[in-house]
């Protein structure tokens, strides 16, 4: 019997039909993580480092982010994406040496180091009990899978391990897909349109009312479910996108080697919720219990008073999330209180990022030498060192947008760190309009990216 999954290249066989060889079942906890979106993701390693990996069934493929291999230092080989080769890759039993993708960001970091996709997670048999904060990887069945809704799996080609199964929109027998990353479940157009539901999509997000929904015997009325446009004909997406929603109302037992689905309500929440522009309570719980991920994620909803997501944005900062104290310190500047600001970033987690706010908050506060001095001991390298020198007046404004596109395969994610770093030092010294200038050649460059 194995005890572990061995990785090569991420090039794996089917389960379909064989039988798992787990010795045991390992169970991993789940958190919720990242800056930009907050979503599921369990710990792990890359070559031995710490590592917060979002738990992604929707995506095909596993890969890193920018970050991720800047922080451990990977070589990034040419093309888009660029590759990286890993000596370890650890993930409760899945083990081994890989050579995975990497994704670039828009320049801010993205509060996680990559994303497992299905071609790893159902490799074995998968259980995710999002409800319970819990995903476990083995061959045992849970106890409650007796009791539970059954689904077949649908035929999928060899290479893309997401799995799908026949829900019933209005009736009408669609195809939808596990997406625990999703941040809620969704229907395209053409799938409405085939539930008898027309939809004309109208400037940005929008939404169809369903009679009913049936996954399962389990049924649905009156579901308010958002709708995204299909990307075409051949694209070969789901008509319907089972969420993170869905994932919290459900435990899900994914038992790849019998090619069957297991489902058990777990009372966590709407099956199928709409999203609203106040925050869920799931996530109000994560921020009230000291996650600083789901605080800034709530400081960035619009409340009627400002005064509340400020509070969760001080409370994020104050743990030392990376991504709260870069925009508290931006805020700061912005209220002309610069010095207060000085010694909560002296106190953070020392990274390249937070260096770079120190010195441009130390110069917004006046104390230009102090500034100076403090980056140059950060002793930056690798990236974001050009920016370092840029601001130290060692390189100047073209090379280090030479140096930051210089790589095609993490160019555009310097080029717009570069774009923000150059704004916010033109706007703590006072040159508004240039900084102005460099954030409107960010929203050109990197505002879709």
């Amino acid at each position: 019997m194995k005890a572990f999954i061995v990785l090569a290249a991420l090039i794996l066989p089917s389960l379909a039909g064989a039988a798992c060889t787990l010795a045991k079942t390992t169970t991993l906890p789940i958190q919720y993580s990242g800056s930009t979106m907050v979503a599921p993701a369990v710990r792990g390693s890359i070559n031995g480092t710490p590592a917060a990996m979002w738990l992604h069934t929707g995506t095909a493929s596993t890969l890193l982010t920018r970050t991720a291999a800047e922080k451990n230092q990977l070589t990034v080989g040419a093309g888009t994406p660029g590759r990286a080769k890993l000596t370890s890759f650890n993930v409760g039993p899945i083990n081994g040496a890989v050579t995975l993708p990497v994704v670039s960001d828009n320049g801010y970091p993205p509060g996680f180091d990559g994303v497992l996709g299905a071609d790893v997670l159902m490799q074995a048999d998968l259980e995710v009990a999002l409800g319970e904060k819990e995903m476990r990887i083995g061959c045992t069945p849970p106890g409650w899978a007796a009791r539970a809704v059954k689904l077949p799996m649908l035929t999928r080609p060899s290479v893309d391990k997401r799995v799908r199964v026949t829900v019933k929109v209005n009736g009408m027998d669609l195809e939808a897909q596990f997406d625990s990353n999703a941040p809620h479940s969704s229907i395209t157009d053409d799938g409405a349109a085939k539930a008898g539901v027309k939809t004309t999509a109208p400037e940005g997000p929008w939404s169809a009312l369903f009679a009913t929904i049936a996954v399962g015997p389990d049924s649905v009325k009156n579901v308010d479910l958002p709708v995204r446009a299909t990307y075409g004909s051949n694209a070969g997406e789901p008509d319907v996108v089972l969420g993170s929603d869905f994932f919290r109302a459900y435990k899900i037992y994914f038992a790849n080697s019998e090619r069957q689905v297991y489902l058990s309500r777990s009372g966590s929440g709407e099956v199928f919720a709409k999203p609203a522009a106040s925050p869920p309570s799931w996530l109000l719980k994560e921020g009230e219990s000291g996650n600083a991920d789901a605080q800034l994620a709530l400081a960035n909803y619009r409340y009627a008073d400002w005064k509340v997501g400020r509070a969760w944005l001080e409370k994020a900062a104050n743990q030392g999330q990376q991504r709260a104290l870069i925009e508290l310190a931006r805020i700061y500047r912005r209220e002309k209180k610069a010095a207060e600001m000085v010694p909560r970033l002296r106190k953070a987690p020392v990274t390249p990022r937070i260096a770079l706010e120190l010195f441009l908050t130390q110069t917004a506060a006046g104390d230009k030498e102090g500034a100076r001095r403090d980056l140059a001991a950060a002793n930056i390298k690798g990236w974001p060192a050009p920016i370092a020198d840029f601001y130290l007046g060692r390189l100047k404004m073209d090379p280090m947008y030479d140096q930051a596109e210089a790589f095609p395969a993490l160019g555009k994610a310097r080029l717009c760190e570069v774009h923000i770093y150059t704004a916010q030092l033109s706007e703590a010294q006072g040159n508004h309009h240039h900084a102005r200038q460099m954030m409107e050649a960010w929203q050109r460059d990197c505002g879709t990216f």
